[in-house]
Order: C-alpha cells, then structure tokens, then sequence
C-alpha cells in the first residue's frame, strides 16, 4: 500500500496538550478514509467524565464524533 504525501492528509487536533507532546492528532483523513485514535473519556477541563462506563463510552463517541466532523 502506498502512502500519500504528508500534506494530503487532514489532522483534526483535539487541543490535548499530548498531541505536539507525543505527535499524534485525534483523527486523520486521508483519501477517503478517517482514522481516530487517542480517544479517552476527558472533560474540557481534563478531568475524567464522571460515571460508569457507559457514560465514559458516550463521551468518547461525543469526542470521535467531534474529531470526524
């Protein structure tokens, strides 16, 4: 598989401080496919979303949603 160049892809940031720290985005798109990793259940603030998993899983869906739009 062959690789695009770097600047046909998209970055979406999610303004985490680990991101220039450790060199990753919250999502990518390249071509027609979108790649989101790095995505844990954190508040604005970041704290860790209160609750059980279910409200932690919902936050990361809040997050990815996020990203890819």
């Amino acid at each position: 598989m062959s690789q695009a160049p770097a600047d046909a892809r998209q970055r979406a940031s999610s303004g985490s401080p680990f991101e220039d720290l450790f060199g990753f985005s919250r999502a990518v798109r390249e071509g027609n496919r979108i790649l989101v990793a790095g995505t844990g259940p954190i508040e604005a603030d970041g704290t860790t979303t209160p609750g059980g998993a279910s409200e932690q899983a919902a936050r990361c869906c809040e997050l990815i949603v996020r990203a890819i739009e």
